[in-house]
């Protein structure tokens, strides 16, 4: 029922890879952007975040765009990425942390997407959309692929390791303590045969640039413009491999209550224990807190919980009864005193962000891939910063071309 096809990627050779390839352009600032640049001239992030080749220039100038596209002409021009002669379906590997997690480069339906097909979990913000959506259709490529997951399939278990075992090896790098390794996939045919039996896709990470690609798709059938953007670039990955970290809180302003107040007010939904350690929780429904130098172990009271996919959600729970509650924040992502702390980030961090500036830290258990997909498949949408994905996939690796 999900359609995938191969294709000729626009690639670095071998020995280039590592200079080329770079993290995609939503985790950076356009200042990290140009120092990047400054110590390597031949990164993809002069391309994917454009606005960096110049001094001072918005990031969605019309110009920077016209500047992806002509600097992607001298990467190909100039044989720094070069297309495959044959359609392809590749395998990407990487290994971080003792996790290896292996997706499959492919291209992936429009369609599907608008027949939901391919679900999400995520609302997109317009600002957002449109800068990715003038820079796929300005320059005629997909260059950061969409992180995708599909449900377990024995068959499609088989083709990759069958890959892995013998595949010809595309790169195979380190770069920021992740190594990153890749294939050409044996048994193309059968890999997109078998993916007609997978009942949906989900969006792990990218939901931004996929619904861009899909913008840019409506706008050629409106135009009448002749191009492939009726499939766009995206990473497949079984739910069993990816490592999901949790997205903890940091509130930056208490809304005039004391750590004494907070306290007192989440006792109404916690059952609270002082603790030595500040630290990751080892289960759902467990929660760490840490305010005024004193670390805080919470537990969800039975009352409070709930076994619905979406609003039994530690993120959902924590936004709901304190976030709103307490703090009277309706919209998390409109509050300047709340902030999304990537697990990656570690646990010193957010205790160094109380310590050194007051406030609170939440530190929250990961949401699992089941529950991302049980929501997802419910049609609903996750609290906003409910999960963070490492590691990130490396753009400039593959490429299509429209």
């Amino acid at each position: 029922m999900v359609k995938i096809k191969d294709f000729k990627a626009f690639r670095p050779d071998y020995d280039m890879a590592d200079k080329i390839a770079e993290l995609p352009y939503d985790v950076m600032s356009t200042e990290e952007a140009k120092e990047i640049l400054k110590k390597n001239n031949l990164s993809i992030i002069q391309i994917d975040r454009p606005e960096s080749n110049y001094d001072n220039m918005p990031f969605n100038d019309p110009k920077v765009y016209e500047k992806a596209k002509r600097i992607f002409d001298e990467f190909i021009d100039e044989d720094l990425l070069k297309q495959d002669q044959e359609n392809s379906l590749y395998l990407y590997e990487q290994t971080f942390m003792g996790n290896t997690q292996r997706g499959i480069v492919c291209l992936s339906s429009s369609k599907d997407y608008l027949d939901k097909k391919i679900k999400v979990h995520e609302k997109t913000i317009a600002l957002k959309e449109k800068d990715r959506t003038d820079h796929i259709d300005i320059t005629g490529f997909h260059l950061g692929p969409i992180f995708l997951l599909f449900e377990e399939n024995k068959k499609i278990e088989m083709i990759i390791q069958d890959t892995v075992n013998s595949g010809e090896v595309l790169f195979d790098f380190v770069k920021n303590g992740v190594r990153n390794k890749a294939y050409r996939i044996i048994n193309s045919d059968e890999l997109i045969e078998e993916f007609e039996n997978i009942e949906y896709t989900f969006i792990a990470d990218g939901h931004h640039r996929c619904k861009s690609a899909i913008n840019v798709y409506l706008k050629d059938i409106e135009e009448g413009i002749d191009r492939e953007s009726d499939y766009f670039l995206s990473v497949l990955f079984p739910t069993d491999d990816i490592f999901i970290m949790p997205y903890n809180r940091y509130l930056s302003n208490l809304k005039g209550n004391s750590s004494r107040d907070l306290i007192e007010k989440l006792k109404k939904f916690f059952t609270i224990e002082e603790n030595d350690e500040f630290k990751e929780p080892e289960e759902k429904g467990e929660i760490f807190l840490y305010t005024d130098g004193k670390s805080y172990r919470l537990k969800f009271k039975d009352e409070y919980k709930n076994d619905d996919a979406l609003e039994g959600l530690d993120v959902y729970l924590l936004q709901k009864y304190v976030f709103e509650e307490i703090f009277g924040i309706k919209d998390p992502t409109k509050d300047e005193d709340l902030n999304f702390i990537g697990g990656i980030r570690g646990i010193d961090y957010l205790k160094n962000l109380v310590d050194e500036n007051g406030g609170a830290s939440f530190s929250l258990f990961p949401t699992a891939a089941e529950d991302l997909i049980s929501v997802a498949k419910s049609g609903r949408m996750m609290p906003a910063k409910s999960t963070w994905f490492e590691p990130k996939l490396l753009n400039g690796l593959f490429v299509h071309k429209m």
